[in-house]
C-alpha cells in the first residue's frame, strides 16, 4: 500500500530541509576556512581586524560592527575598531569592564543575541548618543582564548530591518573562535614590537647623545624619513621598516674614536677616511639579526649618492635602496639645518635651494621634487615635535588605524 499522501509530502519537506542544513552548514564551513586563512597572512591589528570586519559583514550583513578589547587590569573595555554609521565616534570609545551588553558578554563570556537592546536594561545607549544610531537588533559574542576574554565583537541592526536569528549567531561565535587565536597573537605581537621600537628608541638616544652635535638627529630624521616615505606613497609597513632603519643607520659611529666623531672643526682627509667607515662597521654589528636584515642594508647604503659618488661601495642609480635614497635626502637636510660647533644651522629656503641643487647629482630627481611638495611648515612642525619630546609614537603606530565609514 502506498502511504498517504500528506506523509509523502512530509517525508519530502524534512528532506528538502535537511537537504538546505547540510548546504548551510557547508557553507558555513567553506567560510570559517576562508577567514582563517585571511586571518593567517598578518599580525598587524589594522590590517587583520577590517579584513576580518569585511568578512563578517558579508556573512551577516549587519548595518555597524564593532570589536572590543579587555583590559582586566585596569578593569576597563575599549573599542578598537568599528563600521558603519558613526563608526569615528565610537572607535576608541571606553567602558568599565562590566558596563553595558557588550561588557556582561566579556564578564560572563556569553554569546547574546539580543532582539531590541532597547528593551534590555544593559544597554549602554553611550554609543547610540554619540552615532545617532538606534541599537535594536544585536549580536555580542566573546573572543575567548585560555579561558579568558580578550575581547568581544559586536554585529548591530541587521540589513533591512530584519532580526537576528539563533543561526547568526552560531555563526558569529564560530568566526569569533576561529579570530581570537590571530587576535590574541596580533595583540602579543603589537606587545613585544613596541617594547622592541622602545629598545631601538633608547639605542639612538644613546648614539646621539654620544656624538654631541647631533643630540636629537636619529630621531628628527626617522620622523622626516617617514614622511617623505608618506609623500611617495609608501605603505604603513614600510613606513616602520623605514623608521627602524633611520633610528639605526649611525649605529656603526660605535667604533668611532671619540676624538674623531667630537671633533669641534672639519676632519683631516684621515680622519674622515676613519669616519667613512661607520656604515660597514654598522652593517657587521647587525650581521645575525634576522629581524634587521633590511635595516642592515640601509646602514650599509646611507652615505651612497644617487651620481654614484658616495661611499662605501659607490653604488649608483635605483641599484640604491630606495629606502637610503629617502634617508640620504632627509639625512642631508636636518645636517644644513642644525647647528654645529664651526656654524650656526641654516634656515629652510637655504637648504630647499641646496637640495634641489643636488637633485640628479647626491639626491634621486623624484625624491627632490616630492620633499619639496611638503610644505615648509610640516617639517618646522616636525623638528618643533620632536623638540619638546623624549621620544616617538609613530613607530608604534605609524599612522592611525582608519576610522571606516
Amino acid at each position: 500500500m502506498s502511504p498517504p499522501t500528506q506523509e509523502l509530502e512530509a517525508l519530502r519537506l524534512e528532506n528538502e530541509r535537511l537537504k538546505s542544513a547540510l548546504v548551510a552548514a557547508d557553507q558555513r564551513r567553506a567560510l570559517l576556512d576562508h577567514i582563517g586563512a585571511h586571518l593567517q597572512q598578518t599580525l598587524q591589528l589594522d590590517d587583520l581586524i577590517p579584513c576580518l570586519f569585511a568578512e563578517v559583514n558579508a556573512a551577516l550583513q549587519a548595518e555597524a560592527q564593532s570589536l572590543w578589547l579587555a583590559d582586566h587590569l585596569h578593569r576597563r573595555i575599549t573599542c578598537r575598531f568599528a563600521t558603519g554609521p558613526g563608526a569615528a565616534q565610537v572607535q576608541g570609545l571606553s567602558l568599565p569592564l562590566d558596563e553595558g551588553i557588550v561588557g556582561a558578554t566579556i564578564t560572563r563570556q556569553q554569546s547574546l543575541l539580543i532582539t531590541d537592546a532597547q528593551l534590555d536594561d544593559r544597554h549602554s545607549r553611550l554609543a547610540d548618543s554619540v552615532t545617532g544610531r538606534v541599537t535594536h537588533s544585536l549580536l555580542s559574542v566573546p573572543l575567548v582564548r585560555g579561558g579568558v576574554a580578550i575581547g568581544a565583537m559586536q554585529a548591530i541592526n541587521k540589513a533591512e530591518s530584519r532580526p537576528f536569528e539563533h543561526a547568526d549567531l552560531e555563526l558569529f561565535r564560530a568566526i569569533a573562535d576561529v579570530a581570537a587565536l590571530t587576535l590574541e597573537n596580533a595583540l602579543l605581537y603589537t606587545q613585544l614590537e613596541v617594547s622592541y621600537n622602545a629598545t631601538l628608541e633608547a639605542l639612538s638616544t644613546a648614539l646621539d647623545q654620544r656624538d654631541q652635535d647631533t643630540e636629537g638627529h636619529s630621531q628628527r630624521v626617522a620622523a622626516y624619513t617617514v614622511r617623505l616615505g608618506q609623500e611617495i606613497g609608501l605603505p604603513i609597513e614600510e613606513l616602520r621598516f623605514l623608521r627602524r632603519a633611520a633610528l639605526l643607520h649611525d649605529i656603526g659611529k660605535i667604533g668611532i674614536p671619540d676624538a674623531i666623531l667630537n671633533k669641534p672643526g672639519p676632519l683631516t682627509p684621515d680622519e674622515r677616511k676613519v669616519m667613512q667607515r661607520h656604515p660597514r662597521l654598522g652593517f657587521e654589528m647587525l650581521q645575525g639579526i634576522a629581524h634587521l636584515s633590511r635595516e642592515r642594508d640601509i646602514v650599509l647604503t646611507h652615505q651612497e649618492r644617487w651620481d654614484g659618488n658616495g661611499y662605501p661601495m659607490r653604488l649608483s642609480g635605483e641599484d640604491i635602496p630606495l629606502a637610503a635614497r629617502l634617508f640620504a635626502l632627509v639625512d642631508t637636510f636636518d645636517a644644513i639645518r642644525s647647528d654645529r660647533p664651526y656654524r650656526k644651522g641654516r634656515d629652510y629656503a637655504t637648504a630647499a635651494h641646496i637640495i634641489a641643487e643636488e637633485s640628479g647629482k647626491q639626491f634621486e630627481p623624484r625624491l627632490v621634487e616630492a620633499f619639496l611638495r611638503v610644505p615648509e611648515a610640516e617639517w618646522a612642525v616636525i623638528q618643533a615635535s620632536l623638540a619638546t619630546e623624549a621620544t616617538s609614537t609613530i613607530m608604534a603606530e605609524p599612522l592611525p588605524l582608519k576610522k571606516a565609514a
